[in-house]
């Protein structure tokens, strides 16, 4: 049996019919069977179901019937009728005991699995939206990276367009220079030409 420490109610899973023990199957309205290789087929007695049919040899797999024979409606399904008549007269007491005893065991045994396989399921259902979630960040951090090595090359771009730019200002600044010592070569020449004019 699962516990519920979690703060999780059994009220709250999904299949809470299973873990209260109902069984949501149809059933037939004879009690459950298991095949018996020599004792099946039609029963050419007398007995016949509500249908007026022969009835059908069946083998009781169920509570403290279990192995007893019986005759029981042989059509399907929902056209099954509850009539059967009892083969094997009833089992002793004590077998009857051990059998609901054993078949109590088994019953307990199949709902510890059921609530077993509802918590497995449980669990595994909600690592399944983490990993979802997981992966939804992943995702959005992929794209905060994609986005932040685009700025990177958009920044190393401009810092190479920055030093293109510096580059081209020192240019600049030597031909200004350049031109700037070929003026005051120029005015030392007018100046030198001006005053032998004078003379």
């Amino acid at each position: 049996m699962p516990s519920w420490d979690d703060g999780e109610s059994s009220d709250d899973n999904l299949l809470s019919e299973f873990a209260d023990g109902h069984d949501l199957s149809p059933r037939p309205p004879i009690p459950a069977t298991i095949l018996e290789p020599g004792f099946t087929g039609y029963d050419d007695s007398d007995f016949r179901c509500k249908h007026d049919m022969p009835m059908y040899r069946y083998v009781c797999y169920e509570g403290e019937n279990t192995g007893r024979k019986f005759l029981g409606c042989g059509c399907k399904d929902d056209a099954m009728c509850d009539k059967i008549q009892w083969v094997d007269g009833p089992w002793p007491v004590e077998l009857r005991q051990a059998l609901c005893k054993l078949w109590l065991q088994y019953e307990h045994e199949r709902d510890s699995r059921i609530h077993g396989n509802v918590e497995y399921a449980t669990k595994n259902y909600q690592l399944v939206l983490a990993k979802r979630d997981l992966e939804k960040r992943n995702l959005g951090l992929h794209k905060q990276l994609g986005n932040a090595l685009e700025l990177n090359e958009e920044n190393k771009k401009l810092e190479g367009s920055v030093a293109t730019v510096k580059d081209e200002k020192r240019k600049v600044e030597f031909y200004v220079a350049d031109l700037l010592k070929l003026a005051h070569d120029h005015r030392a020449k007018i100046k030198k030409i001006a005053e032998l004019c004078e003379e």
